[in-house]
């Protein structure tokens, strides 16, 4: 026993001692440092746990990639026996900010800063991680004084690697291609999903530091931002720390004769905090003072050792400082919570009205993924139990309902509002554009009725944890065929479910009536001739909450549809972010969809697809690599009755293709800055592509293109000519694209091109154009 206990303190201390030189700058290794492969955090991470009463280690969840997402929690051991408690009171801090104040004031409770740090969002930015590591191990093992008084006032949450993917990979995205630092608001990938679940809801962090890189080899950026800021937000009482922490984590950086740029202070602008789409920004709204911190690059002439040492210092400054004044902080969050209470400050409406009753809502389906999502990022939500009546509008009930005097009405009135035009001004200059989006409506990209209310109103209300689906229902009379009105995303699911299993769908080319309901161009007909056809048609519109009708033997126009052939062109010049997007969203619609890149059409590959997609990126560069006989390749695919989707700048103004058809594409990127935005839009219902789109109706554009169009080319449609931007920056948007053709369609031979200058499938963001990609994929499966 005794010589077991030896050996145990023996193998600390040999622990205690190389954790020293590894954490302690002034005592690092001459030995050149590499970057920790993912494979090992496990068990690092392991080790620590087993040798330090301080540190926790749990596993929150899996990336894409099915690579574990490690959660550490550091604080002193009385504390972490107790963090059940801890988390309690976040929850009671964030519903009751005023009784919270009293109980730290009274003492009542040991206040606790909660400090969160995400590690290497960005795969290729490793430093983060590393960085992480020596955290832990400091806090884990040192028993100085400054860390004891950082244990004594603070729990510190560590993400050691946010994305595991892009880690193993080296690559900036995950396994699906996308951004995670884009997804916050979105929420549509897991590794995004966890970390607000498990960190942002569970926890409500005092502070975010988000670890990225790199900058030049011998500084850094540490912010606050640029304006503009976001009204959303109540970024007063976030400015009155975060720029006294930057300056902070400046002093410890100087140490190490490393320069720092603050934004805040001494940009004027394009590095913006606006769209909640970043893990900091993200933050604000749940009241945490959030920090994007860009390291040094380790690239000669810089180190490695330098780059993580920086974000080490950096980080390690920013929690002694939130120990210094978690008061003064925790006033300040609990002050934004009270704002949110009283609807920030009298800045949002009373409330959101969210009806389902499809006599008031274009999208029934998409409503309740629409409060679903509310719910899932902390926002609260009341449904109806009874009709209530607000002007002249009466809401039946099961309507849902968003008072915006809660806690986090700012990140409601963000996810609900009607967004910003930010575009300048003719005289403003384009050299100052946006860092990333500037809008994001839900209402309008989801394809959802949302009705904000200033006046108090009475409804009798609960409060809901989750919304239910309608009924699926069977309606109308007839025996021949059902009908299915492709007016919903779970349309589309349902005719690729179909098709898998080998029942026969056929997609209308013209409009028809039947016993009073109209349907339009591009409604899906299926025949029911048999019991089991019919039992599967039933088990999968009930299954996705469909209304079918039935009809009988109409006389109307229609194709019949075959499994879908989909390749997407994936190669240099075509943008991961963009093709990450589309993939992912055209297979949670059910397509089958393969990946193909310039070599194989050059080899003739397309011969086995009716459609071929290239999605954004750059023209030339597409242009350029695709070479003479890959174009030829594509126009031989066209002409023998393939169908091209292009969009963006990449796909959607290739030259080669654009003059197949008589069109001439104008890319905005001419004309200054980083556009993007939510946009109005003309559709022409009447065109299988845009079936069932609104005349008036809206989509997202991201360097969007617009189109001269010839003879023989069909405009699908347009930009709107007044107000054309809803939220967004564009300059010069009014006097270039109002107006303009937005989507454009000619035939080639026997196949048929198709060009959209919007972004229909952006971060697998704006759901109300995923069915426009997904009806191209179906005009080229009915040929």
């Amino acid at each position: 026993m005794k010589n077991n206990k030896a050996r145990f303190l023996f193998v600390c201390l040999l622990i205690l001692l190389s954790t020293t030189v590894i954490c302690c700058p002034s005592l690092v290794s001459a030995e050149p440092r590499d970057f920790t492969p993912y494979h090992k955090i496990q068990g690092i991470l392991a080790e620590i746990a087993a040798t330090s009463n301080r540190v926790k280690v749990e596993v929150i969840g899996q990336s894409v990639g099915g690579n574990d997402l490690y959660l550490v929690t550091i604080a002193s051991p009385q504390v972490l026996n107790k963090l059940n408690y801890y988390k309690w009171f976040v929850q009671f801090t964030v519903n009751y900010p005023e009784k919270a104040r009293w109980l730290v004031e009274k003492g009542v409770v040991d206040y606790k800063a909660t400090i969160y740090i995400h590690g290497s969002i960005h795969g290729n930015e490793m430093a983060g991680t590393d960085a992480c590591l020596d955290l832990i191990r400091l806090l884990a093992y040192d028993n100085s004084d400054e860390v004891q008084e950082i244990l004594k006032n603070a729990i510190i949450i560590i993400n050691v690697c946010a994305n595991p993917d892009g880690r193993i990979a080296n690559i900036r995205q995950n396994n699906n291609n996308f951004d995670l630092n884009r997804d916050f608001i979105t929420a549509s990938q897991p590794e995004t999903r966890l970390t607000i679940q498990k960190v942002f809801l569970e926890w409500t962090p005092l502070v975010t530091l988000d670890l990225h890189g790199y900058m030049g080899p011998d500084w850094v950026l540490i912010e606050p931002c640029t304006p503009p800021h976001n009204p959303n937000t109540e970024f007063d009482v976030l400015i009155k720390h975060l720029y006294p922490m930057a300056l902070e984590m400046e002093a410890a950086l100087k140490t190490i004769n490393i320069s720092t740029v603050i934004p805040y202070r001494d940009w004027p602008a394009e590095w913006d905090d606006y769209p909640p789409i970043f893990t900091p920004m993200y933050g604000f709204y749940h009241a945490s003072y959030g920090i994007t911190f860009e390291t040094a690059n380790w690239r000669s002439p810089g180190t490695i050792e330098t780059s993580i040492k920086c974000h080490y210092l950096g980080s390690l400054a920013a929690i002694k400082y939130t120990v210094k004044h978690k008061y003064e902080m925790f006033w300040g969050q609990t002050e934004i919570f009270l704002r949110g209470l009283r609807r920030g400050n009298g800045r949002f409406p009373y409330a959101y009205i969210i009806p389902v009753d499809p006599k008031l809502q274009v999208d029934p389906l998409e409503a309740v993924d629409l409060v679903n999502h509310l719910i899932f990022h902390g926002v609260k939500v009341h449904e109806a139990t009874h009709p209530f009546k607000i002007g002249k509008t009466v809401y039946p009930k099961g309507t849902y309902v968003v008072l915006m005097n809660q806690p986090r009405s700012g990140l409601a009135n963000t996810i609900l509002w009607d967004g910003e035009n930010l575009s300048p001004p003719p005289d403003y200059g384009l050299d100052l554009p946006m860092y990333d989006i500037s809008g994001w409506n839900f209402p309008e990209l989801w394809g959802v009725t949302v009705i904000p209310v200033d006046q108090k109103f009475h409804a009798c209300l609960k409060p809901v944890k989750q919304a239910d689906y309608p009924k699926s229902e069977i309606v109308g009379f007839g025996d021949c065929y059902f009908a299915l009105k492709d007016d919903t995303n779970n349309a589309v699911k349902m005719v690729n479910r179909l098709l898998a299993e080998g029942i026969k769908v056929y997609w209308t080319i013209e409009s028809f009536n039947w016993c009073g309901a109209t349907f339009r161009t591009g409604t899906f007909i299926i025949p029911v001739k048999d019991f089991w056809t019919r039992r599967m048609v039933y088990k999968i519109a009930k299954e996705l909450h469909l209304t079918l009708y039935k009809v009988g033997n109409v006389k109307v126009g229609m194709k019949p549809l075959q499994e879908p052939k989909v390749a997407i062109v994936f190669d240099s010049g075509v943008s991961r972010a963009s093709y990450g997007a589309a993939n992912f969203v055209l297979k949670n619609l059910g397509f089958k969809v393969d990946t193909i890149n310039y070599a194989a059409i050059r080899r003739g590959a397309l011969q086995n697809y009716d459609i071929v997609i290239i999605p954004d990126g750059t023209n030339t560069t597409i242009a350029n690599r695709l070479g003479s006989v890959g174009h030829q390749k594509l126009k031989e695919f066209v002409e023998a009755g393939g169908v091209y989707l292009g969009y963006g700048e990449g796909g959607g103004s290739l030259a080669s293709i654009t003059s197949l058809i008589n069109v001439k594409a104008i890319r905005s990127g001419n004309y200054g800055g980083y556009n993007n935005g939510v946009v109005r839009i003309n559709y022409n219902p009447n065109d299988p592509v845009t079936a069932y789109y609104p005349l008036n109706g809206y989509a997202f554009v991201f360097f969007p293109v617009w189109f001269e169009a010839g003879q023989g080319a069909e405009v699908l449609a347009k930009y709107a000519e007044k107000d054309l931007l809803v939220a967004g920056w564009w300059p010069y948007y009014d006097v270039t694209a109002s107006g303009q053709p937005a989507i454009v369609k000619g035939s080639y031979g026997n196949g048929t091109i198709i060009l959209m200058g919007i972004e229909p499938t952006f971060r697998a963001h704006p759901e109300v154009t995923f069915r426009l990609v997904a009806n191209s994929i179906f005009l080229a499966a009915s040929n």
